[in-house]
Formats: C-alpha cells, sequence, structure tokens
C-alpha cells in the first residue's frame, strides 16, 4: 500500500492499494471480499467479464473444503511438533525460566491462569510476569535427609565410597 509523502490517508492511490488488498485471494483460492460479499469485486486491473461468472461462485464449496484441508494440514505440521504439559492451577509453586542466563533458576507461584496456556507468575522478588507454560515447570525442591535413601527410578542411594587415610599406617583403604 502507498500513502503519500506527507501521510494522507485521503488519497486515491491509498484507496486503490486497499481495494487491491482486499481484492487478492488467500491460500484457499478466495478473498477476503469475496468471502463477505459472496463474489469478487471489480478492481483497476483489467479483467474479462466472465472471471465474475455465476460458475466461479459455485465453486465456494469446493474453496471452503480446501480452507479446512489446509487448515488441518497446519495443525499436524504444528502438533507434530509441540509437547504436551500439564496444566499448572494457581498457588502451583514453579520454576521460571531465565533467558539470560538459560537457566531454571527464578522460582515463583502461579497466581492467575490466562486463555492460551500461559500463567501470571508471582516471583520472589514481588513482580509478576506473564510466562507461556513451555518456560514453566513444577518446582521440586531439593533431597532433604528424610528422602536421600530413595531415588527417582526406584534405585536406593548408596553412601559413596570416599577414600581414607590412616596416618599411623602405611595403606589407605
Amino acid at each position: 500500500m502507498t500513502t503519500t509523502q506527507n501521510g494522507n490517508l485521503e488519497d486515491d492511490a491509498f484507496t486503490q492499494g486497499l481495494l487491491e488488498l482486499r481484492i487478492a485471494p488467500h491460500g484457499d483460492g478466495r478473498s477476503p471480499s469475496q468471502v463477505l460479499f459472496g463474489h469478487p469485486l471489480r478492481s483497476s486491473v483489467p479483467t474479462h467479464y466472465r472471471s465474475f461468472a455465476e460458475e466461479w461462485q459455485k465453486a465456494a464449496a469446493e474453496c471452503d473444503s480446501k480452507a479446512v484441508t489446509l487448515h488441518q494440514q497446519a495443525k499436524d505440521r504444528y502438533d507434530a511438533r509441540s509437547r504436551t504439559h500439564s496444566q499448572l492451577f494457581i498457588g502451583t509453586h514453579v520454576d521460571v525460566f531465565n533467558h539470560t542466563s538459560n537457566r531454571w533458576d527464578r522460582h515463583g507461584v502461579i497466581v492467575a491462569i490466562g486463555s492460551r496456556r500461559d500463567y501470571l507468575v508471582k516471583l520472589g522478588s514481588g513482580r509478576t510476569w506473564w510466562r507461556n507454560r513451555r518456560f514453566l515447570r513444577p518446582h521440586r525442591p531439593f533431597l532433604t535427609s528424610a528422602t536421600t535413601g530413595e531415588m527417582r527410578f526406584g534405585c536406593q542411594r548408596r553412601e559413596p565410597s570416599r577414600l581414607t587415610v590412616h596416618w599411623d599406617k602405611k595403606s589407605h583403604d
């Protein structure tokens, strides 16, 4: 689109550019004006009169099915690499990903849930940040002395074998 040099929108060049934008077809084969009015609009570009015939208007159902197919293909491509995360609830303690250090070094509490997998997190400093679900994970505190005997995969923790030096002997254990 073009405007005049002083930014005036009341110009013929601007309205012609806007018209061309509205009649340009999208991926499904129909333009925004064709979706709205049910038929294509004429523009300043010369076209044959048969391009506005009724037979072209009957292809709207084909355009709708093509749009549904394109939408499903885009969703499948997105879902092929997306990861499903469990939903977090208000009051959940979470770790927040820090983009500057590339670590999970911030801790906060969820205080609100947005509409598209985004959460309002209140940090320890008192600040509140909106963060997407993929940059949040439930907080897992460090192991305490009560849980040191058990590890994640059901394995028992062994005491490490450390070098012990006996100063009165010439060998070590």
